[in-house]
């Protein structure tokens, strides 16, 4: 047992603990008896032996070396021991080749000697020289592709309870907006290089080879993420790949000891507000001036109330609430992995355990009923087992998913749950009364209750966001995802070198529950004479209800009968073989996909994919891939389509002219890529070859004879006409690639891509059909968008000759510019008010010239909604010369609200000894952000509400000012602020630099944690959304998607700081 220990231990060591599984998978000769395979081939006779030991620097035994004679095909494989031995031929002069993943190639002059030892040291520039591509993997020098590799750990280093938002930052040229901060549903959205299509920018994203969704996965489960972005890396996927892939890759066991990992992670989560409301009396002295700009003499407030509202001798009355204050709090968030790692040659076991608990920044009250407090609760597993069943055949087994419940007050209007917290004035009322105050006031209506009351408002279509989050009842959505996969992988070199075959079938199961508990509360509003008015539960109106409240909740329980199930079926044959100077690799692959969604029909995907790479001596290199994919959605005989893509290489640092360079520029490459990806989606509509019916459809009709008509009925009428021509989207892709590395190990890595997509056949609903035609058509391939852009990254590293210093920096800038080319714009709208030649999500409104400066210009400005304009008022373009403000006079303002054209990221960091420190900084550029309503109107009518940014406006001594003189929103005309659409004085730059990650960790050195019996000891202290500088928009401005999110309320965003332990045993 103890030999067996000692050999375990020696192989774990060997090719550097991330290389060896590399080196293992990619070399499974090596498994065969005598640990060597020879190469089939001429070359192969000899009547010589030369024999060895390939060892690390440390003496450490290496496994899975490839030593080969320079320019032939006879090569072996060190076995456990790192010893080998080949035959060659004697009375000639040739070159031994010592070959491994993570270490630096090393050649020798076969002399006398019969033996030759060999310590190979490792390759800083290759580290990470295996990246996850479709359907396998490729050396990272080899590879062609536009592709970028993140680490799990660096996901890990971050507080985020979603790898979604882990993301951010982390990649160039892929874009992450979390819109929300609400626990368990932070609406995060990815795009890869940007907006190409308004129907869909979704990536396909695989885990472990099958799509799943992956916004739930553990980042301690993941290994790697590869972010494929051109056609090359994406051709494959067919129908799928248009809009970018990302392959995630989950931890898997290596032969040796069993390891055991725990970390644990403790936090407070605080709520981000970048706008502070005014109190009470400044807000009544903004409403005495927008009185008298209204000419409103009547409805000033008078000097005792505002005096009131000074010294706050009533506050029940004349309230002063800060509702973000009140409703806003610091939350608690924690998770705990646990991980076990290990095996033996024949198998070898991650398993992984992990809680997450995400807690409420709302200020909730708990009650004997029910829960309304957000929250969410996920519990991670994940069980991964490779077994070598024979000498030549693995066999993987994967089982993984989670279990998560996310409650919710029952309440789901954000316009009455969130939107108040941020808008209601501070004389909107309170959010509850003492039980004293109703001692004080007696309710004559209601002379016998007695206790506390929550306060109400008088603000149309607002609520007291207490009773909204409180006392509406409670959602809790429980879902349950389960994930089964099982591979077979055989080698195949009895029919020939390098080919093996792989057969896959997974499984997923998707099942939601709501359990809800619904609820009405009365609520209370005392007036100055010391009455009380009363409103009850959801009432918009804010009148008395007649109907008394339930003494209890009303108790739901809604699930899926059938959960949705997902089917995936593969099987592929792989080749890879170096001839000399010459490797070829080859794959064919076929896959199908069945999904079945509760009593829907199931829908289907399949397809075959084929890629094949050359590559001569590591200098000039050729990849060809082609996807052959159906789709269900269209009509038999256009539900496939062929997606090929091309790619050339050259390594130019491996030309002979070019070694005196090599002191300073290690490596360099160009690669170049053309291919065509589609997309499937549809935006929601399945089936567009048929025809949908209604219904009904808005009428009925009454048969029967004249004077003698019988019962109306309602008819079933064509929704929509069918579209048997209907396909997919169509995306042309170039990309050219640079990568040049500088002075020794690569201090200095410079990566740039350039590319160009021109998408065509764009879905989207005809714009251009006549109402008289009396139906609309499904979807039609009408659109077409064309975007360019580029991404540079920078990466710098150095290390101390002694290794006690580690100093990095990564900064990367992407942009990504897209035009709109055609969309089916009705024929006769005018040029500038057509989409066509701007960008997606290009914003349209009213320009804003300045503010009216006297009245002989309020006079003749052009009206806009009819009332008389004011000094200190709007004025717009009248861009038809009408006269009028209206719809005709809007034009493209800004920049696009949906995708900036920049996006900026920096990392850097430096580690001594045990210690270290590293940040992320994330920013955007060049993208438009609106507001509306009171967000950028003070006293708009659903509040009374000041904002401190909206302090600088018209006044005789402030002309050149940021906002319009002060209005009521009482329908006079002057700036028309009901009006939602957009105005560039409230289009706001949404340009922001974020201070992502924060992290600082200190690792126990191994004298220490060996004495307490441990492999390993880090504490840690990690940041998220530390700091946020947006210097023209007033909010988060991430939280939004324009500006109708952030008037119709949202969960705030949240900054997180986290104290951790990692132990190791």
């Amino acid at each position: 047992m103890d030999d067996f220990r000692v050999e375990v231990r020696r192989m774990l060591q060997g090719c550097s603990r991330r290389i060896l599984p590399l080196c293992m998978a990619m070399l499974l000769p090596v498994l065969l008896p005598g640990g060597a395979i020879y190469a089939q081939g001429t070359d192969q006779a000899g009547d010589r032996t030369v024999n060895g030991i390939v060892t690390d620097e440390s003496g450490i035994p290496l496994v899975g070396v490839y030593v080969f004679v320079e320019n032939t095909t006879n090569g072996v494989s060190t076995n456990l021991d790192g010893e080998y031995s080949i035959d060659v031929r004697s009375g000639e002069s040739l070159t031994l080749v010592f070959s491994c993943l993570g270490f630096e190639t090393q050649k020798f002059q076969i002399t006398g000697s019969a033996r030759i030892n060999v310590a190979m040291a490792p390759d800083a520039q290759n580290l990470d020289e295996v990246v996850v591509v479709g359907y396998g993997v490729q050396k990272k020098e080899s590879s062609v592709a536009a592709i970028t590799q993140v680490k799990g750990d660096d996901l890990m280093k971050t507080t985020s309870t979603s790898i979604t938002t882990a993301l951010s930052g982390q990649i160039p040229g892929v874009s992450v907006i979390q819109q929300s901060g609400m626990p368990g549903n932070d609406q995060t959205k990815i795009m890869i290089r940007g907006v190409s299509s308004w129907v869909s920018s979704d990536p396909l994203v695989l885990v472990d080879g099958v799509e799943r969704d992956f916004s739930n996965i553990d980042p301690a489960e993941i290994e790697t993420m590869s972010v494929l972005k051109d056609a090359s890396a994406t051709a494959v996927f067919g129908v799928r790949g248009a809009n970018g892939v990302i392959l995630i890759t989950t931890k898997r066991g290596q032969s040796g000891k069993v390891k055991v990992n725990f970390s644990s992670e403790v936090g407070v989560k605080t709520p981000i507000s970048m706008s502070t409301p005014y109190d009470s009396y400044t807000t009544a002295l903004v409403m005495n001036e927008a009185r008298k700009n209204d000419n409103d003499w009547g409805e000033m407030l008078s000097d005792e109330v505002i005096e009131h509202y000074r010294t706050g001798d009533m506050p029940y009355v004349y309230t002063n609430t800060n509702w973000q204050d009140y409703m806003l709090k610091n939350g608690i968030q924690h998770k705990y992995n646990l991980n076990v790692s290990g095996g033996t040659d024949f198998a070898r076991v991650f398993a992984s355990l992990s809680y997450l608990h995400d807690g409420d920044v709302i200020n909730t009250i708990k009650n004997d009923m029910y829960d309304p407090t957000f929250k969410f609760d996920r519990y991670n597993y994940r069980f991964n087992v490779d077994m070598n069943v024979t000498k030549t055949t693995l066999v993987s087994i994967d089982a993984g998913g989670y279990i998560s419940f996310r409650n919710a007050p029952y309440e789901t209007n954000n316009q009455r749950r969130f939107r108040p917290i941020f808008c209601l004035g501070p004389m909107d009322g309170v959010p509850y009364y003492p039980a004293e105050v109703l001692d004080q006031y007696p309710d004559a209506t209601r002379p016998d209750e007695i206790g506390w009351r929550l306060g109400t408002t008088d603000i149309t279509n607002s609520e007291n966001p207490l009773v909204a989050n409180s006392f509406s009842g409670s959602r809790t959505m429980r879902t349950s995802n389960v994930n089964l996969s099982v591979r077979l992988k055989q080698d195949l070199a009895f029919i020939t070198p390098g080919l093996s075959a792989k057969f896959q079938i997974s499984y997923n199961n998707l099942s939601r529950w709501t359990q809800t508990i619904a609820y009405d509360a009365p609520s209370y509003k005392l007036l100055p004479d010391g009455s009380w008015t009363r409103r009850l539960g959801r009432d918009e109106t804010g009148r008395e209800d007649p109907v008394e409240i339930p003494t209890t909740g009303t108790e739901t329980l809604d699930g899926d009968p059938i959960p949705t199930k997902n089917y995936y079926y593969e099987f592929s044959v792989d080749y890879n073989r170096t001839f000399g100077k010459h490797t070829v690799t080859g794959l064919v692959v076929g896959q199908r996909r069945k999904t079945v969604k509760n009593a829907q029909f199931p829908s289907y995907e399949q397809g075959i994919a084929a890629r094949v790479t050359y590559d001569f001596n590591n200098r000039y290199l050729f990849e060809a891939n082609l996807g052959y994919n159906g789709s269900e959605q269209f009509a038999p005989g256009k539900q496939y389509g062929l997606f090929p893509s091309f790619a050339l290489g050259y390594n130019l640092h491996n030309e002979k002219f070019f070694q005196p360079l090599r002191k300073v520029i290690n490596r360099a490459k160009i690669r170049a890529s053309w291919g065509q990806v589609g997309s499937d989606a549809t935006g929601g509509e399945r089936w567009l070859f048929t025809s949908s019916f209604v219904n009904g459809g808005g009428w009925n009709y009454t048969p029967g004879l004249p004077g003698s008509p019988g019962p109306s009925r309602t008819p079933i009428t064509e929704e929509k006409a069918a579209n048997i021509n209907a396909g997919w989207e169509i995306a042309t892709k170039k990309d050219i690639g640079f990568e040049i590395g500088f002075l020794k190990n690569d201090m200095f890595v410079l990566t740039m891509d350039f590319y160009d997509e021109f998408r065509d056949g764009i879905l989207l609903s005809r714009q251009s059909v006549p109402t008289y035609v009396g139906t609309e058509p499904k979807k039609m391939n009408l659109g077409q968008t064309r975007t360019k852009g580029y991404e540079i990254e920078l990466k710098f590293q150095w290390s101390s000759p002694n290794g006690n210093w580690y100093v990095f920096a990564k900064p990367s800038i992407a942009f990504s510019d897209n035009r709109i080319i055609s969309k089916d714009e009705p024929l006769y709208a005018p040029a500038y008010q057509k989409e066509e030649g701007y960008r997606i999500g290009q914003i349209f409104g009213y320009h804003h010239t300045g503010w009216i400066q006297d009245a002989d210009v309020a006079m003749t400005s052009a009206r806009y909604g009819g009332g008389l304009m004011g000094l200190g008022d709007t004025e717009y373009v009248d861009f038809n010369g009408d006269g009028i403000i209206d719809s005709n006079d809007m034009y493209a303002l800004g920049y696009s609200e949906t995708y900036p054209l920049y996006n900026y990221a920096l990392s850097l960091g430096f580690s001594y000894k045990n210690f270290s420190v590293d940040f992320l900084f994330q920013a955007v550029s060049h993208i438009s952000k609106q507001l509306v309503d009171s967000f950028a109107w003070p006293l708009h009518r659903l509040s009374n509400q000041v904002f401190d940014y909206q302090m600088d406006v018209w006044t005789p001594d402030n002309r050149d000012a940021r906002y319009p003189a002060y209005h009521f929103d009482d329908n006079r005309g002057h700036n028309n602020i009901t009006d939602p659409t957009p105005r560039s004085v409230s289009v706001y730059d949404g340009s922001y630099i974020r201070l992502k990650n924060v992290n600082v960790s200190y690792s126990f050195p191994e004298r220490i944690v060996s004495k307490i019996k441990l492999s390993s000891l880090k504490l840690y202290f990690r940041g998220n959304n530390v700091f946020t500088f947006a210097p023209d928009f007033p909010f988060d401005p991430e939280a939004s998607d324009g500006g109708s999110d952030v008037c119709n309320g949202f969960y705030p965003m949240t900054r997180t700081f986290t104290f951790g332990l990692q132990v190791g045993f």
